[in-house]
């Protein structure tokens, strides 16, 4: 729970302070992709479980690919 929390704030400091932004970004896209292929793969071998749980699923999808989209976005402009 302790890593949850730090990482979050991270994410907020991220926010607030622009230099941070970019880390924040890719520590957001490593830990939701992360969580999202740890549970397709427990979804693959243990079955389909409850919906709290797919909802799970396609939630941390969807934090992953708008981290994705915000970080190519935010390269581009920079360009």
């Amino acid at each position: 729970m302790g890593l949850y929390l730090s990482i979050s704030i991270f994410w907020m400091i991220g926010i607030v302070k622009e230099r941070y932004w970019e880390a924040a970004t890719i520590s957001n896209i490593v830990l939701m992709t992360g969580l999202a292929l740890g549970r397709l793969m427990s979804f693959l071998v243990d079955g389909i479980p409850s919906p709290v749980l797919t909802i799970g699923l396609i939630l941390e999808v969807m934090m992953a690919l708008w981290g994705f989209v915000s970080l190519r976005t935010y390269r581009d402009a920079d360009q």
